[in-house]
């Protein structure tokens, strides 16, 4: 694929990680620094424009999948092969797609931001008796 398509592809998908990466450096910028406003503004841009969808949990991790799909696919390329007594696998990475890479590299830090925060909200350690 040429340079041109290579960089439509990563803009496209580029821009499934803005809902996700707007909610994770919210979160992140309120629980370290204590400053609430970035969520004061995302609260108050989802009130006015009706844009509530943009926190739907199908939104987001949809966004994120498509985003680290798409790229994921255009840098990795896994090959199977069977030998005389064995089954190998190899597994290689393009180079020279520095732009792709770091979108895959985003989504699964957004990823696990959320998996890390779901978990952390959801269950708690209850000391036994």
């Amino acid at each position: 694929m040429q340079k041109t398509g290579l960089a439509k592809i990563a803009a496209l998908s580029a821009m499934g990680l803005i809902p996700a990466s707007l909610l994770v450096s919210a979160g992140l910028i309120q629980g370290f620094l204590g400053f609430r406003g970035m969520n004061d503004v995302l609260d108050a841009f989802m009130l006015k424009y009706q844009a509530r969808f943009l926190v739907h949990p199908l939104f987001l991790l949809g966004g994120l999948g498509l985003a680290v799909g798409l790229n994921a696919l255009l840098i990795v390329h896994l090959s199977f092969r069977r030998q005389e007594h064995a089954f190998s696998a190899t597994l290689t990475l393009a180079r020279g797609r520095t732009l792709n890479v770091a979108i895959v590299a985003l989504g699964i830090f957004l990823l696990s931001a959320l998996l890390a925060y779901s978990i952390a909200e959801n269950f708690r350690i209850l000391p036994r008796s």
